[in-house]
């Protein structure tokens, strides 16, 4: 093991480590993220022999052929022992990464692990291993997003505010949005996606009950688009965010996601509205990005945003109130601009094509693998 990877895990330390196959930007090789955090290019630890048996082959050199490494440690009395400091490490490494895929828009991580051990006073060994679930990114995410050293930093400070909120049974609805956004990022299925980020924007933009009554004459639907446009800096947006919204009943109805699209433009075609869908798609979870961040980031929302009806009362006052304790505003139209629709249509067209070579696969089934007249 080379000075630098050596220097990486002291000598009677504890670590947990991700080993993330993502796309980032350190500015070197390294990057200290925390005096006890570190991002590298390259792998901190070797992994030994034993437990290159254990997971296999082909999972040990997906691991070696990762790009980002995340390297949590501490100091240790005990590190021959699995105890609650190797808890502490695994949490703090969970954390960090739901943060950093929250920071980070370009974070589209294709294979990932933790894995946990200790170094006394000879070579780090990894002592517990487990896959993370990939992240799949929206068609149309622009190539030059990838995550840059300033998004691993936010992500650092966003990790400690998750880790303080755990402490605290009262912020359930922002632990039920952050779960929200944290299921769209794991599927590939667009109007699923969609829905759940509807729902993480809703977990900060909640809706009153008791009807019209209780929205001040509007609708559910255009409740949730005047008060989400506030983030956005005013009514400009609240087309798109209708949009949003409806293409989220669409699914909850089991209509096809593209309805409300075809329905604004009769002119086009299932699939040729796939591509406007996915841009929606696309600046839904900027939003929602938007959102959770500044609730998290902002300590006199938090404290508001405590409960339900702190979340209600917040969006319930005059307008420009909730656009200065808000903060600074999302540029959802600008942000939208930035959606690569010539990369969306590629990426469409490569799904098809291989939808339809699964489907002559299976049309070559033997007939024993049919239902014949059982059913």
């Amino acid at each position: 093991m080379d000075e630098h990877r050596s220097a990486t895990i002291a000598p009677n330390q504890k670590y947990a480590l991700l080993a993330l196959d993502a796309q980032a930007r350190l500015d070197g090789d390294w990057l200290e993220i925390a005096p006890d955090l570190i991002a590298l290019h390259d792998p901190p630890v070797d992994l030994p022999k034993h437990w290159r048996e254990w997971l296999g082959t082909i999972e040990a050199q997906r691991v070696e052929k990762c790009r980002l490494f995340i390297l949590a440690c501490m100091s240790t009395s005990n590190p021959g022992v699995l105890d609650e400091e190797n808890r502490w490490l695994e949490h703090r490494a969970d954390l960090f990464y739901r943060a950093i895929a929250l920071a980070s828009v370009g974070f589209q991580m294709r294979y990932g692990m933790i894995m946990i051990g200790a170094r006394g006073q000879r070579e780090p060994d990894v002592r517990q291993a487990a896959p993370l679930r990939p992240i799949v990114n929206t068609p149309g995410l622009p190539v030059s997003f990838v995550v840059t050293p300033a998004q691993l930093k936010q992500a650092e400070r966003l990790a400690r505010v998750l880790w303080d909120l755990g402490e605290h049974a009262e912020y359930r609805r922002l632990w039920r949005a952050l779960r929200a956004f944290d299921a769209a990022l794991h599927t590939q299925d667009l109007s699923m996606r969609l829905h759940q980020l509807i729902r993480a924007i809703e977990g900060v933009v909640p809706i009153p009950q008791g009807g019209r009554k209780a929205t001040r004459g509007l609708s559910q639907r255009e409740w949730f688009a005047a008060k989400a446009s506030l983030m956005c800096g005013g009514a400009a947006d609240q087309e798109r965010l209708l949009a949003m919204y409806d293409s989220r009943g669409a699914t909850e109805h089991l209509a096809l996601p593209v309805r409300d699209v075809q329905a604004r433009d009769p002119s086009l075609s299932a699939a040729e509205a796939e591509v406007p869908f996915a841009q929606l798609v696309f600046a839904g979870e900027g939003l929602a990005r938007h959102a959770l961040i500044r609730v998290l980031s902002t300590p006199s929302l938090r404290k508001r945003f405590i409960s339900e009806s702190g979340m209600i009362e917040f969006w319930g006052q005059n307008d420009a109130v909730v656009q200065r304790e808000w903060g600074e505003s999302f540029a959802l139209a600008e942000y939208a601009k930035r959606f690569d629709g010539d990369r969306a249509r590629d990426d469409f067209e490569r799904g098809r094509a291989e939808r339809q070579r699964q489907r002559a696969i299976i049309a070559k089934a033997p007939d024993t693998f049919r239902s014949g007249e059982q059913f």
